[in-house]
């Protein structure tokens, strides 16, 4: 998979990250809208979990994921080396990062993990080059 994302990096118009999760966690679909400048990569664990991240120009894309609800805020958190913000509650958790580009972001979506899973997984995002 680490292949798949490298082969991304020349079609895209952003920095491209990669989830480094725990074992048990597998990739369910990448998708990648390169007119849009979009790419939603999907993670699941065994017993369920799910991580979806965002990353680019995703807004545009269909359907569109920036239509929910991204409170409350909790407070800071990291997405690789970039500082954002979690926002959720009971389970169901997300670290937005808005760069100076207001046509780049980047967000990591948990569901049926706790705050401290979805601040380390997020943080643990790697820079693929």
């Amino acid at each position: 998979m680490k292949q798949s994302f490298a082969d991304q990096v020349p079609l895209l118009s952003f920095d491209l990250y990669c989830a480094v999760l725990p074992a048990g966690w597998g990739v369910v679909q990448v998708q990648a809208d390169y007119n849009k400048g979009g790419l939603v990569a999907q993670y699941k664990n065994a017993v369920g979990n799910t991580v979806d991240v965002y990353e680019g120009s995703f807004c545009s894309m269909s359907p569109n994921p920036c239509s929910g609800n991204w409170t409350p805020v909790v407070g800071p958190a990291q997405f690789g080396p970039l500082t954002g913000e979690l926002d959720g509650a009971s389970g169901s958790w997300s670290v937005v990062v808005h760069t100076s580009n207001p046509k780049v972001m980047y967000t990591m979506v948990g569901s049926g993990m706790d705050q401290a899973a979805i601040k380390s997984y997020a943080a643990a995002m790697h820079k693929v080059s």
